[in-house]
């Protein structure tokens, strides 16, 4: 494909990419945001690190640090709830799901 005519110009295709770069982490925060109100089944991916974080996968694929109290067992499944990231280029927090919270209840 390089050699054929009719290149796109270099400064075009850096402009493409980073418009499709800038849609990307658009789209990706307002799916993130979509998911805080809802009940999520998400797995403890692994013990605690020197740090005493958890890191956990929900099933929309979102990864998030278990802010609850406690020690999850590693490979096991909690119901959690997300929040918003306590900084920026951090991960979401999740939280135990307590019963009668309202939601939107979607089970992931």
């Amino acid at each position: 494909a390089a050699g054929w005519p009719d290149q796109v110009p270099a400064a075009a295709k850096k402009n493409r990419a980073l418009a499709l770069k800038g849609l990307d982490q658009e789209k990706r925060a307002k799916f993130l945001r979509s998911q805080y109100p809802l009940k999520h089944l998400a797995l403890v991916e692994n013990a605690p690190d020197s740090h005493g974080r958890q890191r956990l996968l929900t099933g929309s694929y979102v990864r998030a640090v278990w802010a609850g109290p406690g020690v999850l067992p590693a490979n096991s499944f909690v119901w959690a709830r997300l929040k918003p990231p306590p900084g920026p280029g951090l991960p979401p927090e999740a939280w135990p799901w307590e019963e009668g919270e309202a939601s939107a209840e979607k089970a992931t």
